[in-house]
């Protein structure tokens, strides 16, 4: 019997759990006439068992799925995740204050304002080129902080990089002093 469920089902596992409740259901008192074939009245048991499962499965997800739409899931954070969100919050505010007040504006004005490279280089009377410069610095810097890869925007794609740099990791950026001017 339980082969010709897991046929029917599709699952073995499943037909297990149904021959147990169809086991449960069968203890329980019910008025029944004489049964002819009792094999063929146990598969319909456990085959009804098992589409009621169904029902109350798909009505139990389509619930937690409207619960979604309609905001009443709590979002907030586990204590988990908020002690690794702040212990990122600190990393990459430590991280931060060691850049130059140059690089620390470019960042802000790059990726926070979202203002463009040229306007930031008008601004700063810097080139365009530099300014790209010192925000790929910043950016490396700060991946380093978090201990993240660092997804590169600047230069030429993966493919027509140049061979000595075909290495799976960015390389580290070397950071002289006279660029804090």
């Amino acid at each position: 019997m339980r082969k010709q469920l897991a046929r029917r089902l599709g699952s073995e596992d499943l037909a297990g759990e149904v021959l147990q409740e169809t086991y449960l259901h069968l203890q329980r008192p019910a008025r029944i006439s004489a049964v002819t074939n009792p094999k063929h009245y146990l598969l319909t048991v456990a085959t009804n068992i098992a589409r009621m499962s169904f029902r109350r499965e798909r009505r139990r997800t389509s619930f937690s799925e409207l619960d979604v739409a309609l905001g009443f899931v709590d979002e907030a954070p586990d204590p988990l995740r908020s002690l690794e969100a702040r212990e990122e919050f600190e990393a990459l505010k430590a991280t931060f204050d060691q850049l130059t007040p140059r690089r620390q504006y470019i960042l802000i004005a790059s990726r926070l304002e979202g203002r463009r490279i040229v306007d930031i280089a008008a601004e700063l009377g810097l080139t365009p080129r530099w300014i790209e410069k010192e925000l790929k610095v910043a950016l490396m810097l700060c991946g380093l902080g978090l201990r993240r890869g660092i997804v590169q925007r600047f230069g030429p794609r993966p493919g027509k990089a140049s061979s000595q740099q075909r290495s799976d990791t960015a390389p580290v950026p070397k950071v002289r002093d006279d660029d804090a001017t």
